[in-house]
């Protein structure tokens, strides 16, 4: 990272009005009108209430939190009227989208170095998020498709990521949810445009592996950390909190002050179980940093992400997930079992051991979820021109 100074993020007072022009916009969970009313930001807690908030809001079926969650969708309409998707929109640039409503907002994209002064070569669907430290802490990205796996590790190298989390199988069922990207041996690199990746060690560790790479480009060489998360459905919270907790702090042991460039985080479409891990992360460290009397506020936070890519914590179960797995983090630093950050080099000694563009079809997918739960559809790019079909959601 870049900077020593802790840097916190601060959400204004602030309400959203709707005009009196009211209209079908597409957003999250399809066509809905928009009504015209005042939509409050700010929805704070103290930290030490988190259960009993937690409770309140999960009686009668979750029914706060599902109103909380409505508003946040309402508020992502609104917001992204205000933005535009112009590079991902370019006929040059449209294939590079692994779904076709899942698109980089052009304000916080990640833009790679331009090749042959070509000017849609600098499009990756990435954006920046900001973190608990900093500005650009996160890279949120969608999982590498055939035809951007070279621009994902370019976007790797430009942007001095040392430390990649994958919250996705390759494949899920019968569906790709990411090409898989990285070597399949270990001493056998394999090169992407002009970086070369050789896999190194490969650690499985039973809800996740970790995996070594050494990358190249010319005469430089730098390690990378790549974190695979194996437990996480598409499309769901349908996750253990311990485990996803226990994962996310095995991650922050190895932030170091060495590391310099954002974590790159992604899944299959980069929103919904990115949004999820980049929410529960920040709020390990605000837990952490902070006594329980300090309040804390998941739905700004939220919102916020949102203003700098679609769809962030894609689904209500997830946004009623990060509250669950703050009401254990609170137990853990009530406990003592918060790693302080003098922790972080803990695991990062420990010596791992090795164990061992798309098809025509334009369908809109929709996750079979429980019973009357509407979730946000994705739809996938029928522009790719890949061998295989890509169905589905995150």
């Amino acid at each position: 990272m870049v900077s020593t100074t802790t840097w916190y993020v601060c959400f204004r007072e602030e309400t959203y009005t709707n005009g009196p022009n009211v209209r079908p916009v597409q957003g999250d969970g399809g066509i809905t009108p928009i009504p015209d009313e005042e939509i409050e930001l700010n929805r704070p807690f103290i930290l030490s209430d988190a259960q009993k908030s937690f409770e309140e809001k999960s009686a009668d079926s979750n029914r706060l939190f599902l109103m909380e969650y409505d508003d946040i969708k309402k508020l992502s309409q609104i917001e992204g009227r205000k933005r535009t998707t112009n590079a991902a929109n370019i006929d040059a640039n449209k294939a590079k989208n692994r779904y076709v409503n899942i698109l980089s907002y052009d304000h916080s994209r990640v833009k790679l170095r331009m090749i042959d002064d070509d000017p849609c070569s600098d499009y990756v669907n990435a954006n920046y998020i900001i973190g608990y430290t900093y500005e650009r802490e996160y890279i949120a990205s969608q999982g590498p498709l055939p035809g951007t796996v070279n621009d994902f590790w370019r976007m790797t190298w430009e942007q001095s990521v040392t430390i990649i989390v994958m919250l996705t199988k390759c494949k899920e069922g019968n569906t790709d949810k990411c090409e898989h990207y990285w070597p399949d041996t270990v001493n056998e690199p394999k090169q992407y445009g002009d970086i070369v990746v050789n896999l190194i060690s490969v650690s499985n560790m039973d809800k996740f592996d970790i995996n070594i790479f050494q990358v190249s480009q010319g005469d430089y060489t730098r390690t990378i950390k790549h974190f695979h998360f194996l437990e996480w459905p598409d499309f769901s919270a349908a996750v253990d909190s311990t485990v996803v907790i226990d994962f996310i702090q095995t991650v922050r042991t190895h932030i170091t002050p060495e590391v310099k460039g954002p974590l790159l985080i992604h899944c299959s479409a980069g929103v919904g179980r990115t949004g999820t891990y980049i929410t529960i992360d920040y709020l390990l460290q605000f837990v952490r940093d902070h006594d329980l009397g300090q309040s804390v506020d998941i739905f700004a936070w939220v919102v916020q992400m949102r203003k700098n890519r679609v769809s962030m914590v894609q689904v209500d179960k997830q946004y009623i997930f990060i509250h669950r797995a703050l009401t254990e983090l609170i137990d853990r630093k009530r406990n003592g079992l918060l790693q302080s950050q003098d922790d972080t080099t803990i695991l990062n000694e420990i010596v791992y051991e090795n164990t061992a563009f798309q098809s025509d079809d334009d369908e809109e997918e929709e996750e079979e979820e429980d019973e009357d739960e509407e979730a946000d559809a994705m739809y996938e790019n029928s522009m790719k021109k890949v061998p295989d079909e890509h169905t589905t959601e995150l």
